[in-house]
């Protein structure tokens, strides 16, 4: 069932989350919260509290994100600003200068804030619009200096972010991206890249699991363990169950069937290789190292890594999923008896390169990056 809800949280919070195909996103930013209640206005929704929204919910989550894009390329301009001067580290200096060039541009582009474009393409026919809401007692109006505040803050957030996201995550592993394994891999490199951009993940991190799991080997690796191929399905779990995943070029999930003879077909076996990272990566919401780690160690565990890293941090599972720059998580691999807790070192030593890219779910690239302190005898 799609629908939106909007409550408050267990800090008093008001936050909406989106449930649409499954999935569940959670929106806590204040401009973009407002936003979307200013896009369920449009559609026939006045929200002013607790409630949930059950019909056209297609319709608005697509606008939604249509600003949520326009927002993200309005940024890109900063980003390569921070590219460009090569930044590695945000001085409180060099952030008041990219913040007083943000604001100049906003203001330039149309008042307070960042004009936004809405796509006027809407031929669904969906259920007349119904909201069941709990009316708070007073309905808060911000004045245009709010609004500036919080245009500074998001922004602010933005940036640090865009900067984090270069820095923070360290490794260190020896590089093994012209190794023997990495060889076998590009023999099949045709098809790794085809349900890469299929299944929206990255050829290269594809091939590296694919070296990681089973040293490129397809045909050695069919009957002799618990797990099949060139991409070590693990029979045990997959055989004789369906994995879904959403097609890029279809528009569409695929959901597909494994079985016991499929799964060794060498096509097929990188086909289902692709679809369960692609899980992993919408179950970690977008998350790419979480979801590369739980390739390896499987949801159940992978939940018990996250379990440890929220109690002992006070941090939720899924702010610890949503906050994709925050490697703190990482201190609690070892929280599982099973599977490989350096997993992430070991495939990332055949990647040749230091950023992973995926589609998020518009399609749009997301890329994190990372370091190999190696050579410097450093670790995270």
């Amino acid at each position: 069932m799609n629908y939106i809800e909007f409550f408050f949280n267990d800090e008093d919070k008001f936050i909406a989350q989106i449930h649409k195909n499954g999935r569940v996103r959670t929106i806590t930013n204040r401009k973009n919260l407002e936003k979307l209640i200013e896009i369920c206005y449009q559609n026939g929704y006045d929200v002013q509290g607790e409630g949930y929204i059950d019909s056209r919910v297609l319709t608005i989550t697509r606008q939604y994100e249509e600003y949520i894009n326009t927002r993200k390329s309005k940024l890109k301009v900063f980003a390569n600003i921070t590219d460009n001067m090569k930044l590695k580290k945000k001085s409180k200096a060099n952030g008041h200068r990219i913040l007083a060039i943000l604001l100049s541009l906003s203001m330039i582009a149309g008042g307070y804030g960042l004009t936004e474009t809405l796509s006027k393409k809407d031929n669904i026919q969906e259920p007349t619009p119904t909201y069941r809401s709990v009316i708070m007692e007073d309905k808060e109006y911000k004045s245009a200096r709010e609004a500036e505040e919080d245009l500074v803050e998001t922004i602010q957030e933005e940036i640090n972010d865009m900067v984090q996201e270069q820095s923070s995550f360290h490794f260190s592993y020896q590089d093994r991206s012209n190794s023997t394994n990495m060889d076998k891999v590009r023999e099949y490199q045709d098809i790794f890249e085809k349900y890469a951009n299929i299944y929206g993940v990255d050829p290269n991190l594809l091939m590296a699991i694919a070296a990681q799991e089973s040293g490129g080997d397809h045909y050695n690796n069919l009957d002799n363990g618990p797990a099949c191929g060139i991409m070590q399905i693990e029979k045990s779990v997959h055989i004789g169950e369906t994995v879904t995943a959403y097609n890029f070029e279809t528009g569409e999930y695929d959901t597909f069937e494994i079985t016991e003879e499929n799964i060794k077909d060498i096509d097929t076996n990188i086909r289902i290789g692709a679809m369960i990272l692609r899980d992993c990566i919408r179950s970690s919401h977008h998350n790419i190292f979480i979801a590369l780690q739980t390739y390896n160690f499987g949801y159940g565990n992978m939940s018990k890594v996250l379990k440890a890293y929220e109690e002992a941090e006070n941090i939720s599972k899924d702010q610890a999923m949503d906050n994709r720059t925050n490697n703190s998580w990482l201190r609690y691999r070892d929280a599982v008896d099973a599977g490989d807790d350096e997993y992430l070192e070991h495939v990332l030593s055949y990647m040749g390169t230091n950023e992973i890219t995926i589609k998020n779910s518009n399609g749009n690239p997301l890329t994190v990056s990372f370091t190999n302190d190696y050579l410097n005898e450093k670790t995270y």
